[in-house]
């Protein structure tokens, strides 16, 4: 990128002497700048914005570009906005961020969402999706169902082309999600790949490669690891420590354990230690880890029911996931009971 080219002088004809809307400004820049400057001007555009509904709008562009530091502003001059209107976004918005960044407690968040009266269908679409999200980070995938189809009947009454094209692609990804759960895994992937063509947060390429991985673990290992080492990629590029840390110590080892591969596979995480210590032949290790655990998770039930060639942990490990809605990992132990 030039370095001499000014920001201001760009952005500056497009909020005097009246303010453009978002998406004109969004779709002028993409037609005569690249993916990095628009984000870098619309990013501007949205932080200087007069305008109560770009201020509003604003929120939702930057959050779903992965703008996670320069959305908190927005969030702030939203709070403090006259527009009853736009405090609420504020309000929605950091729970949205907070979410991410504070990784707050889900059942908190279902608790805070029934207590606020959305004061426009817009918002409401994001407080759905909020549910969503809560669901999840609870596997509750069983009430997806419910979400998606909530949502979707929202956003049919949305009139405003922007948001619905941000609300489109959280839907990809929650289709994604859905299917990924029931083990529809040609209609996952479907969704998965209209994510990663539109999307320009990195982040979510990465998560969404990790899913796929995922996805493919079962059935092709080489599709499964290139799909990891994707993910990786990315997460190097965007340098999140945090997630590359999770691919390292969870994904990969689970990946690789899952189909009898362990040779130069390390973690620090106990659970994958085991699970890698099977894949080896070394099944005492693996109890030894695991059978101290008191209140062990589906995987770990799975990782020891294996281990001790132990078809009811295998079935306890099955049915759990049953329980969650998650069809896809219920796979796991039941392939495993099949060899019993």
């Amino acid at each position: 990128m030039d370095e001499s080219i000014n920001v201001e002088a760009i952005i500056s004809p497009f909020q005097k002497p009246e303010e453009a809307p978002i998406f004109a400004v969004y779709k002028i820049l993409s037609r005569q700048y690249d993916r990095a400057q628009v984000l870098e001007y619309m990013t501007h555009f949205c932080l200087t914005s007069q305008s109560e509904e770009n201020q509003r709008k604003g929120l939702e562009f930057l959050y779903i570009i992965g703008a996670h530091e320069d959305c908190g502003k927005l969030i702030k001059i939203n709070e403090v906005s006259s527009n009853p209107l736009n405090q609420q976004w504020g309000k929605i918005y950091r729970i949205v961020l907070e979410r991410k960044t504070h990784y707050n407690d889900p059942n908190e968040i279902l608790m805070e969402l029934a207590r606020i009266n959305p004061l426009s269908k817009e918002i409401h679409v994001i407080m759905l999706f909020l549910k969503l999200y809560a669901h999840v980070d609870l596997n509750q995938y069983g009430k997806m169902g419910n979400d998606v189809e909530a949502i979707t009947e929202e956003m049919s009454q949305i009139r405003d082309s922007f948001l619905f094209l941000c609300y489109e692609e959280r839907l990809d990804e929650a289709f994604f999600v859905y299917h990924f759960s029931k083990n529809e895994l040609l209609l996952g992937r479907k969704y998965a790949f209209k994510v990663l063509n539109k999307t320009f947060n990195q982040r979510k390429k990465a998560f969404v490669h990790n899913l796929l991985a995922i996805s493919y673990a079962l059935d092709s290992y080489q599709q499964a690891m290139y799909h990891v080492n994707e993910s990786l990629r990315i997460a190097e590029e965007a340098d999140d420590t945090r997630y590359l840390e999770s691919i390292k110590n969870h994904n990969i080892p689970f990946v690789s354990a899952l189909n009898g591969v362990y040779e130069g596979i390390t973690t620090n995480d106990r659970s994958e230690q085991a699970h890698l210590a099977i894949a080896k032949g070394d099944r005492q290790t693996a109890i030894n880890i695991l059978e101290p655990i008191e209140d062990r998770s589906p995987f770990q039930n799975y990782y020891l029911g294996k281990a001790k060639k132990d078809k009811e942990l295998l079935t306890k490990s099955h049915q759990a996931f049953i329980r969650q809605g998650h069809y896809l990992f219920a796979r796991i132990p039941l392939s495993e009971l099949k060899k019993l």
